[in-house]
């Protein structure tokens, strides 16, 4: 985390929470005029699981988990759903350069499609489960 300038913590918060909540302002008109909305996030598990680095990029999803919690309340009188998945990591090129992870973590990376059933689920509104729901994706290796 020392590591980190002040712009960089700015573009990283931007990209990962600024934009999504700036979407949400912009789409509420809409989901509010369907009378059924539905927003479903994807944020990382370790967005609120510790991990040893990572902590700024990490703490942007925490800021969506909380997001997600929020609109569920104050959303819920339009009848607007807000839900988040949350994989366990993903394996992309980011992750795949970090050589500092731990060998639970290697063991349990996920490819982008494992939470997209959940996530298609949660969109469908006769599948809509909780308001404030957090679905946790964890790969396990079957031996």
């Amino acid at each position: 985390m020392v590591e980190f300038t002040a712009k960089e913590y700015a573009t990283l918060f931007a990209t990962n929470f600024e934009s999504v909540f700036h979407m949400c302002q912009l789409a509420h008109p809409l989901l509010k005029a369907s009378r059924a909305g539905n927003v479903v996030f994807t944020s990382p598990v370790f967005g609120f699981v510790s991990l040893k680095f990572m902590s700024v990029h990490e703490a942007t999803k925490g800021a969506i988990n909380q997001l997600t919690r929020n609109l569920a309340c104050e959303w819920a009188k339009d009848n607007i759903w807000s839900n988040a998945v949350s994989p366990w990591y993903i394996k992309t090129s980011l992750v795949e350069q970090t050589k500092r992870m731990d060998d639970w973590i290697v063991d349990g990376l996920n490819k982008p499609s494992v939470g997209l059933w959940a996530v298609c689920r949660l969109i469908l509104s006769r599948y809509k489960v909780l308001r404030k729901a957090k679905i946790c994706l964890r790969q396990y290796k079957v031996s």
